[in-house]
């Protein structure tokens, strides 16, 4: 099962939810068969070697099929923000479970904030701006535009 929280060992904690999910109970809903718990980055990092070609898009030209580790980068933008690396070499894939979302903004990108105007305490973590009402106070405010609401409009586009 894949939960959108860090898992530690067989037990992850929703950060938003009181919910506390356990492989143990999962495996007793289905009836015993074995369960495994993984962040849904993760999971969505192991999936990238079966992916085609047309699923994927290149963010930094090069001869990726002829190196000898291939690299990847899954990213999830909502209502939180989080990365899975994703490394394949000889037939091994190897996607290291993390929550990026909650770290700090790079001192450098404060700097720039604060130029454009905004207060350098809005925004203190990657997640805090780019996901939730966090970007949608971004773009309203860098745009000018207040009737960004970060909803889903009919071109099926989102903020």
């Amino acid at each position: 099962m894949a939960v959108a929280v860090s898992v530690c060992g067989n037990c992850a904690e929703c950060t938003n939810r009181n919910w506390e999910v356990q492989s143990s109970r999962i495996s007793g809903l289905c009836g015993g068969a074995p369960a495994l718990l993984s962040n849904d980055l993760t999971a969505l990092g192991y999936a990238v070697p079966n992916l085609a070609p047309d699923q994927l898009d290149l963010v930094s030209p090069g001869t990726a099929t002829q190196a000898p580790v291939l690299q990847s980068l899954v990213v999830g933008i909502g209502t939180g923000f989080n990365v899975s690396p994703n490394l394949e070499a000889g037939g091994t894939v190897i996607c290291p479970s993390m929550e990026a979302g909650h770290v700090s903004i790079p001192s450098s990108f404060v700097k720039k904030l604060c130029v454009l105007g905004f207060d350098p305490d809005q925004f203190q973590t990657i997640e805090a701006l780019f996901s939730g009402l966090g970007i949608r106070e971004f773009c309203q405010k860098l745009t000018g535009r207040p009737e960004l609401q970060g909803e889903t409009t009919n071109t099926g586009h989102e903020l």
